[in-house]
């Protein structure tokens, strides 16, 4: 019966078993250059074929009950072995496990070693590798296995599932799902070979099938077993990770080397090539490594042996055809190497041909890295665009500095490869191809690449990198709206000759430059578009208007900035609007109205002007991407334009102009910064002093005129004429057309509230302060006692100057029935017709009297 399970059981194992392929160690690059050798490192075997023995070390005999998640949802069965890999060269025997849990066995798969390091795994991850493989079974024992995870009795079997179960788990992670049970492989396989390698093998199996024939093991479950297996596997993975111990030589062994080959030529015209790396390997005694350096499909070559030190080497290839100096160099390590150490065995192909295993190993094998000394083919575009900033006075030309252009769109198409071009290839005027170009076959020629600038200016491509070859190249430049025209297509060559013409330069810079569009323009204006000065009434709103051109790209502009700090006799009222117009005269085009905090942001900064100090308001309106793309799309309109109130406070000084400028910053697609500054606009306001005098005391001494009595107590109202905006007006005897009644301030500080009268003081001084420039009608509604009311009003007018001691209004009033004469407003009552008038009067009462009496 045993028997027949063996036989089932082999030739399941021998079906999925890998054939040995005994390979040769040294592979000559050219019979004619024996220095160079290259080394096959997938030397390793895992199914020996050594004697016709199938050389796995040891397996479990019954299947561990986990399962592998994959991303579709679906799950399979694992179980697990601990495989013998065989080296053909040596005959020794690497016991290892699976890492890929999800891969088969490809029975023709040779195998390389491979530092964990270098692998795929991160550091981490070989580091935890390491420390399972290295405190697992095969390489710790079983009992002494059982002991450091705290279980009594491990089995083999157990041993060898937990052991490789946490292999899985560490590679895996979540993916592998442990479950709690576990059943028996079931075969009657016979192992027909007598060979005592098999012998160790053989007695396992049957201890262990021994084991299993007295308990249940086909069974859901078996609690005992699936305790030691979780308890090995929960400590195998707790472990913390252990460095590596050992180093084989991979392309890390290479800690330097040259950027590209030093050609020196020689008198014949040929060259001799020169590389130098500096290389770190580690070599026993009976290690043997060589250094090469490889051009042109290995037929012209340079080596030198290593040594077990980190060291710099000088290779030199002699006598290089100059056709074949620009070529590749390998620079490559090979020969034998022993080294101990957790390593990944990787099978040769693709990752997927045959799973990797893992296993601790001390053999001598062969090696190779390699790294190309193949200078980066890199093309560097530095787009700018020039600012003038000055003229130099002696020579009279021009100072600019140089501003990078960010989103500038290079096409580059391959027009010959670089051996077709030396060999004779002829390339037509850049200027006669018509873009999108289009080959003979009216196929669409595809550019081979294309680069952005960056917000430094520059863009580049790595030929290296996008694996295009070296030749000619037709480069390109899209149109831009922030640009005014694109530079002429032209060609770029790389590889280049250097200028002492010995050697190849493989970087290219190129710097076209550009006129950029983008210019901005602000104006404002003041009350009306238009209207570039004002005079208002102080604490009264009034409107500032600011237009700000738009620029053609302003759809994918960086930054458009309106800003204004209004002088400090100005505060910011707020009420602010932001709209695209149209300027076209007679246009019909509505407005569009542009959202807070949506399409602009506006940010303010209040202050209380009057404070010490006398700091400024200001404000900003910052345009939004989505308000960019908004005024971009406003048909027909070309204007942003910003209203927003101010008004007139207590730190203006009456008759002087108070001019306000806004700016603009503009940050355009190609990231070029542009300002300007708007014209000052201004406002002002004004005021008047009044001179209340006795008319009967005036004195005239030449050019100078006194009064000896200044009159206290006259009231005063000041009237100015309706506009068709005043909703409430009134009429006043004496003036022909509806008027308004003026608030004012009736100090110079303009403290406290406005008035809308005024009373003379003991010095019969008046003051009127506030008003904007213009004609206003003063209306005395009471006199002081003894005196007459002036008779009508009288024309009072406001600029610049009235407010001073030069232009005071003086105001005459009579006692009796002496008329007042004005002095400066030129009004003159006729004291006869006032008689007669009041004469009248009088016998018009004593008539009625008597007809009242009669």
């Amino acid at each position: 019966m045993f028997k027949k399970k063996l036989r089932r059981l082999s030739a399941m194992l021998i079906a999925g078993a890998m054939a040995v392929s005994m390979l040769g160690t040294v592979a000559f690059a050219e019979e004619t250059n024996p220095a160079y050798q290259e080394q096959d490192v997938y030397i390793l075997n895992h199914d020996g074929g050594y004697e016709g023995i199938a050389a796995y070390q040891y397996m479990s005999p019954y299947k561990g009950r986990g399962q592998m998640n994959l991303p579709d949802g679906a799950a399979f069965n694992l179980q697990g072995f601990v495989f013998n890999l065989y080296n053909p060269r040596t005959g020794a025997e690497i016991a290892a496990h699976c890492t890929d849990a999800s891969v088969g066995l490809d029975s023709n798969s040779n195998y390389r070693r491979l530092n964990l390091e270098d692998s795929s795994y991160g550091a981490a991850a070989a580091g935890k590798l390491r420390a399972v493989v290295r405190n697992g079974f095969p390489n710790v024992g079983v009992e002494e296995l059982g002991k450091a995870a705290g279980v009594e009795n491990l089995t083999l079997c157990e041993a060898v599932t937990a052991s490789q179960f946490a292999v899985w788990k560490t590679v895996h992670g979540d993916d592998l799902t442990f479950l709690n049970y576990f059943y028996t492989l079931t075969t009657d396989s016979k192992w027909d070979s007598p060979d005592d390698a098999l012998s160790k093998l053989i007695k396992h199996y049957a201890e262990c099938r021994a084991e299993l024939d007295n308990s249940d093991y086909d069974s859901p479950s078996n609690p005992l077993i699936t305790e030691h297996i979780v308890a090995v596997l929960n400590y195998l993975t707790s472990l913390q990770p252990v460095e590596s111990t050992g180093v084989a030589v991979s392309a890390a062994s290479f800690k330097e080397w040259s950027d590209i080959p030093v050609l020196t030529k020689n008198e014949d015209g040929t060259y001799d090539v020169t590389v130098n790396a500096k290389v770190d390997v580690e070599m026993n005694d009976d290690d043997d490594m060589t250094l090469s350096a490889v051009l042109d499909n290995k037929i012209y070559f340079a080596s030198t042996a290593l040594s077990n030190v980190e060291k710099e080497y000088t290779l030199t290839i002699e006598n290089v055809p100059a056709e074949a100096a620009r070529g590749v160099v390998t620079l490559a390590i090979d020969g034998m190497q022993t080294v101990e150490d957790v390593f990944l065995f990787d099978a040769k192909g693709d990752r997927g041909v045959s799973q990797s295993l893992i296993g601790l190993d001390n053999s001598q094998l062969p090696v190779h890295a390699e790294v190309k000394v193949e200078p980066e083919r890199i093309i560097n575009f530095y787009k700018t665009a020039k600012i003038v900033t000055g003229q130099d006075a002696e020579t009279g030309k021009e100072i600019y500095t140089l501003k990078p252009l960010e989103g500038i769109k290079f096409d580059l198409y391959l027009a010959s490869t670089l051996e077709e071009y030396l060999n004779g290839t002829e390339l037509k005027d850049p200027s006669e191809f018509v873009f999108p170009h289009r080959d003979k076959e009216n196929e669409a020629y595809v550019p081979a690449f294309s680069v952005t600038t960056d917000a430094d200016g520059k863009a580049s491509i790595s030929l290296t990198k996008h694996d295009l070859p070296d030749g000619v190249y037709l480069v390109k430049e899209r149109e831009h709206t922030a640009i005014k025209a694109p530079v002429a297509p032209f060609y770029v060559m790389i590889p280049y000759t250097n200028t002492s013409g010995n050697g190849w330069e493989y970087v290219v810079d190129i710097q076209p430059k550009n006129e950029v569009l983008g210019e901005v323009k602000i104006e404002k204006d003041v009350i009306s578009v238009g209207n570039q000065d004002a005079s208002v009434d102080a604490y009264a709103p009034h409107t500032w208007i600011i237009g700000s051109s738009i620029p053609l790209d302003i759809a994918d502009g960086k930054e458009y900035k309106i800003s204004d700090t209004l002088d400090n006799r100005l505060d910011f009222l707020n009420n602010v609007k932001v709209q695209v117009e149209d300027t076209q005269e007679g246009t019909t085009i509505e407005p569009v109205v542009l959202a807070k905090d949506v399409d602009y942001k506006l940010t303010v900064v209040d202050n209380n002007s009057l404070a010490e100090g006398k700091p400024s308001d200001s404000f900003t309106i910052e345009l939004t991407k989505v308000g960019m793309k908004k005024v971009a799309s406003a048909a027909d309109c070309d204007i942003i334009r910003v209203y927003f109130d101010a008004q007139i406070n207590a730190n203006a000084q009456m008759g002087e102009n108070i001019e306000n400028r806004a700016h603009l910053d503009y940050t355009n697609s190609v990231n070029f910064d542009f300002d300007a500054d708007s014209d000052k606009p201004f406002v002002n306001t004004g005021a008047a002093n009044l001179l209340k005098v006795d008319g009967n005391t005036k004195k005239v001494d030449g050019d100078v005129t006194t009064y000896e009595n200044k009159l206290a107590g006259a009231t005063f109202q000041v009237y100015r004429a309706a506009t068709e905006a005043d909703t409430e007006t009134m009429y006043v005897d004496g003036i022909d057309a509806p008027v308004v009644l003026v608030k004012f301030f009736d100090n110079a500080a303009m403290t406290g509230e406005k008035v809308d009268s005024v009373v003379s003081n003991t010095d019969g001084e008046v003051a009127i302060y506030g008003l904007a420039y213009g004609t206003y009608y003063l209306v005395e509604t009471a006199a002081p006692s003894g005196y007459n009311l002036l008779p009508a009003p009288a024309e009072l007018i406001i600029d610049a100057d009235s407010h001073t001691e030069a232009e005071v209004m003086t105001v005459e009033n009579y006692g009796g029935f002496e008329l007042p004469d004005t002095g400066g407003i030129g009004t003159t009552i006729y004291t006869a017709m006032g008689t007669l008038m009041i004469c009248a009067a009088g016998a018009y009462i004593i008539l009625s009297k008597k007809r009242a009496v009669c």
